[in-house]
């Protein structure tokens, strides 16, 4: 209640209570009081409902953003398994992830990645925009720009680097297994999540990793598994030739 309304409240008030005034006049200011009430009641729930829609407005940017993380999540294991094997090369999309099976130290060019990347957020970012608004469009395609380059990055070290932590021993397992025993499962790479949906997700005790698809983190300097990786990787195929 704002301090002018008050005041008026509080002069009716005190007008009612005069000895000189006639009962006509006091009905009146009954329905007067009784209509700033209603007024205040009305000015009380128009502030509740803008405070919800402003905490409702800054609300929609994480939940938003999230969204985009998660619809990451989904498209990884879509374009991966469809875009990437289903169309067995038909598409430049999967004749570089064929090479990448072929040659586990391959990885697309930077600037071909770039422009798919661009393509797929923007037209994202352009439906929720044209949907929902900009700022929604925008949190969602933050999002989703955020987990793709988390992708990309855990993709390529996964390749390159010997896990450091549960999560990594993990991740290498389920990847390699789609590169080394089945194609057809494990298209997921941050986590198995669709995989367990789309009932296309395996495991294995060890990964028989071929002798010339061997990755130099894999090894010491014997040539050997290293104990670090021994108990999860096998040579399949006599001594390892490391991918230079």
């Amino acid at each position: 209640m704002t301090p002018a309304i008050a005041g008026s409240i509080e002069h009716l008030r005190f007008l009612k209570k005069q000895p000189h005034q006639p009962a006509s006049a006091r009905n009146e200011f009954d329905f007067i009081e009784a209509d700033a009430r209603l007024l205040i009641y009305d000015y009380n729930v128009s502030i509740k409902q803008l405070r919800i829609s402003e905490m409702n407005d800054v609300l929609q940017i994480p939940l938003f953003f999230l969204l985009g993380v998660f619809s990451w999540l989904f498209l990884e294991y879509i374009l991966h398994r469809f875009l990437g094997h289903y169309t067995r090369g038909k598409n430049a999309f999967s004749a570089e992830h064929l090479r990448h099976h072929v040659e586990t130290h391959y990885f697309a060019p930077t600037y071909k990645k770039l422009i798919a990347a661009v393509v797929v957020i923007g037209l994202s970012c352009t439906v929720f925009s044209y949907l929902m608004g900009l700022r929604i469009g925008c949190s969602f395609g933050f999002g989703l720009s955020i987990m793709y380059g988390v992708y990309e990055w855990a993709h390529r070290r996964l390749h390159t680097h010997g896990p450091a932590n549960w999560y990594g021993r993990w991740a290498r397992k389920h990847h390699f297994y789609h590169h080394f025993h089945n194609v057809n499962r494990n298209h997921g790479v941050t986590t198995p999540l669709w995989d367990i949906i789309f009932r296309t997700h395996e495991t294995s005790e060890k990964i028989r990793v071929p002798r010339k698809l061997v990755l130099p983190w894999m090894l010491d300097e014997s040539g050997n598994f290293s104990e670090n990786v021994s108990g999860d990787y096998e040579l399949r195929g006599g001594k390892a030739a490391p991918v230079k």
